[in-house]
């Protein structure tokens, strides 16, 4: 699944999910038996940036917006923050508009609905690790407004 020039990659993804069986489920759709492909899984923030710490070499980072340990894109600020070279895909069950631009405007490589299928997923993980971004299928990303300018000005701090 993850090739480039014809030869198969190791790739590291960490899952950061509050659920279980989706952090489960991905992993099963990501990897599938793959063993080119490392998937960790981290239940809160904490865990997380631990995992990423101890290891820094991460291709990506999926990101629920609500787990313990952040509060809105407090979780996505801290990880560019801190760990800026490694690409963090927002996946979440909250698919409004206002809201997956903010994600993009401080820093999100691509934004993931919690309800699309195993193929989806796939794709739009392929996209970013070829450094694409993802956007949603539908999802009109230019904002000039007054707050997109602050959160620009806020991510690049």
């Amino acid at each position: 699944m993850w090739e480039g020039d014809g030869v198969a990659e190791r790739v590291r993804v960490v899952v950061g999910d509050d659920h279980p069986l989706f952090r489960a489920a991905l992993r099963q759709t990501l990897a599938g038996g793959d063993p080119s492909i490392t998937v960790e899984e981290a239940g809160d923030l904490a865990t997380l940036s631990a995992a990423l710490e101890a290891d820094r070499d991460c291709d990506l980072v999926l990101l629920d917006l609500n787990m313990p340990g952040t509060r809105g894109f407090s979780g996505l600020l801290l990880l560019r923050a801190q760990y800026p070279e490694i690409p963090v895909m927002i996946i979440s069950a909250v698919e409004d508009g206002g809201v997956i631009r903010r994600a993009f405007e401080l820093g999100a490589a691509g934004y993931l609905h919690k309800s699309v299928g195993p193929v989806d997923i796939r794709r739009a993980i392929e996209t970013v690790l070829s450094g694409e971004v993802y956007v949603p299928e539908g999802m009109d990303m230019p904002s000039d407004d007054a707050q997109s300018a602050l959160m620009l000005r806020l991510a690049s701090l």
